[in-house]
């Protein structure tokens, strides 16, 4: 590691600050209270672990592989202000940072950065290699469609994105409509790249897709009465988690530009995210925002976003903004890997000003297909 790359450590590393926490947390119950304060799904995470030493590790691993292990030290520390081993941890892990305040028999000292001249005045969640960026950006940018679908004379509208060559993920409600049902599938139109052209000049028509007249609704999970309720008397269950995946004709993840490059898709992440407090979320979506720009793509960034989870994980709440037509979006953290599944604002909006919006970790969707048979 080198000296200004502090995002993530090393296995050894890892091992040794697992027996830092360790001495300072020294019972199971002390060490699943500082968990609980930094997010509640993890306690959950741990509770099969054997052993006070497994469960550390296992929790200094999970924010070292989302570049978070900062997080973590200064909660540690918070609640042990006068252990200089975690002081030692939370400078390596930060260390330009102007000052830190050591706190040493009642008293505080000052340690002063060695590269004042070049601190970070506010700490986030690193740094990053722009091409990388980038190309994360374009991936995600190229697999995001607009879905309309019309019954009779009504139409409704939502976003969607590919998690497989042929397959689209949008909501369950997108796409079943209460009174009608579901729609025929040539009255299901798919539409890739309909955004603005660079320079702004005009819009992208974007290139339609169809879904097949067979074997189209690949896999379905229903939204929860929870999700449409104020005071809702239980949280949604695992398998109400407001999804369908399409089936589309031809294989638009493998088209090919005129660049040479092709399409790709999204992948559901393979393990659960940790939605920390004030983590940064953004939404790739197609928002009816005016008349003239009505389905074109639009991006909302909101750097401290995450809010928390519901009591058993099934939901999470951002402030990042959205609009109608967003359901469906793909939600991203601040390395454009797909975390959520957009699909409803705060149930209070009935009655009063919402508060939050309202997402599908993407882990519990990819746990259910697979479950399923219907993701390979």
């Amino acid at each position: 590691m080198s000296q200004n790359d502090y995002t993530q450590i090393r296995l050894d590393q890892a091992v040794e600050l697992a027996d830092v926490l360790a001495g300072a947390y020294t019972t199971e119950a002390e060490f699943n209270r500082l968990v609980q304060r930094l997010n509640m799904s993890l306690v959950r995470e741990i509770g099969d672990i054997a052993g006070l030493d497994l469960k550390v590790l296992h929790i200094v691993n999970r924010f070292n592989g989302d570049y978070q292990l900062i997080e973590l030290v200064d909660m540690a520390r918070r609640y042990r202000p006068n252990n200089p081993q975690l002081l030692k941890w939370q400078q390596l892990l930060s260390p330009n940072r102007f000052e830190i305040e050591q706190q040493t028999k009642g008293k505080k000292t000052k340690l002063e950065s060695n590269d004042a001249l070049e601190a970070q005045i506010r700490r986030t969640y690193g740094f990053e290699d722009p091409y990388l960026f980038y190309r994360r950006l374009t991936v995600a940018l190229n697999a995001v469609c607009q879905i309309t679908v019309t019954f009779g004379t009504e139409q409704k509208r939502g976003t969607g994105f590919l998690i497989d060559p042929d397959l689209v993920l949008t909501n369950y409600h997108v796409i079943y409509h209460n009174l009608y049902g579901y729609p025929a599938p040539d009255d299901i139109q798919i539409r890739f790249d309909h955004a603005l052209y660079i320079g702004g000049s005009r819009p992208q028509s974007g290139k339609p897709y169809e879904l097949p007249l067979k074997d189209w609704l690949v896999d379905e999970s229903p939204y929860s009465e929870a999700d449409i309720s104020i005071a809702p008397a239980a949280d949604p269950s695992p398998e109400e988690l407001d999804y369908i995946v399409l089936r589309v004709q031809g294989s638009p993840g493998t088209e090919q530009f005129e660049n040479g490059e092709k399409r790709d898709w999204l992948k559901l992440p393979t393990r659960p995210t940790n939605f920390s407090k004030d983590m940064p979320l953004f939404i790739l979506q197609h928002p009816e925002l005016k008349v003239d720009e009505s389905v074109l793509m639009k991006l909302a960034l909101d750097d401290q976003a995450v809010i928390g989870e519901n009591r058993n994980g099934t939901r999470v709440h951002y402030y990042t903004e959205t609009g109608g037509g967003a359901s469906g979006s793909p939600c991203f953290d601040s390395r454009w890997n797909l975390v959520a599944l957009h699909h409803s604002t705060d149930p209070i909006i009935k009655i009063a000003r919402p508060k939050y919006n309202q997402g599908i970790p993407a882990y519990l969707i990819r746990k259910l297909l697979e479950a399923r048979g219907k993701l390979t």
